[in-house]
């Protein structure tokens, strides 16, 4: 196998993690993708030019090379996107819901930086 980052540690406990994708560090993942592919080198000698080839060989280089490619995508992941335990995603959640979510969290805030009033125009932000 080609000369790749190593893998980041695995989790030992069984709990199964889903990418953030709405969180990735995207310049940081093309980038680390890119140097990560960069390291992948074969050099594939066929002289079969009909797409026929059955050259088993030819067929495990293949099948290397294509779960290099693979893995460095997944490295390039793990680096770069967030991951939770999947049961902590709600299925009706959204970005939207999220935006939502801060809005009020920031008013909230602010209603008690002002003391918690019951009534005025702290209680209306």
């Amino acid at each position: 196998m080609s000369a790749l980052l190593p893998l980041e540690s695995r989790h030992t406990t069984g709990v199964i993690r889903d990418y953030r994708w709405e969180k990735v560090n995207i310049i940081g993942f093309y980038n680390d993708t890119r140097v990560i592919l960069d390291k992948i080198d074969h050099n594939f000698s066929c002289e079969v030019h009909d797409f026929l080839c059955c050259d088993n060989n030819h067929l495990f280089d293949i099948d290397i090379y294509y779960n290099e490619i693979v893995l460095a995508l997944t490295q390039a992941a793990n680096f770069n996107i967030p991951k939770v335990p999947k049961n902590a995603m709600k299925h009706y959640w959204s970005i939207t819901l999220d935006e939502l979510k801060g809005y009020s969290l920031s008013r909230y805030r602010i209603w008690v930086a002002a003391g918690e009033p019951k009534q005025g125009i702290s209680l209306m932000i």
